[in-house]
């Protein structure tokens, strides 16, 4: 899983074999759902307000696995965007 947090102590995490993205709250409770085309990759927060979401699909053909269709050349990558209530959090060490 790869992710992000946002202002409110959030987590914006990429559901890899869900095709999904979901966040969490502080307390790990699921609050949204984006679903995709794809397998979920990896996302951040950005944009002028903090507020859009970047969400980096990849698509695997079915006859394939990840690994191969990455050797093959064979994976579709898309990046897309959407727009969430929450902006970005304060990333600290």
């Amino acid at each position: 899983m790869v992710g992000c947090m946002d202002a409110d102590d959030g987590m914006w995490l990429s559901m890899l074999s869900y095709e999904r993205f979901i966040r969490l709250d502080a307390q790990g409770n699921i609050t949204h759902q984006i679903k995709v085309d794809g397998r979920a990759t990896a996302c951040t927060l950005d944009g002028e307000d903090g507020q859009t979401l970047f969400l980096v699909t990849n698509k695997v053909p079915s006859d394939e696995s990840s690994f191969q269709a990455m050797a093959n050349k064979r994976t579709k990558c898309t990046v897309s965007t959407a727009k969430v209530d929450i902006p970005r959090g304060a990333a600290l060490p």
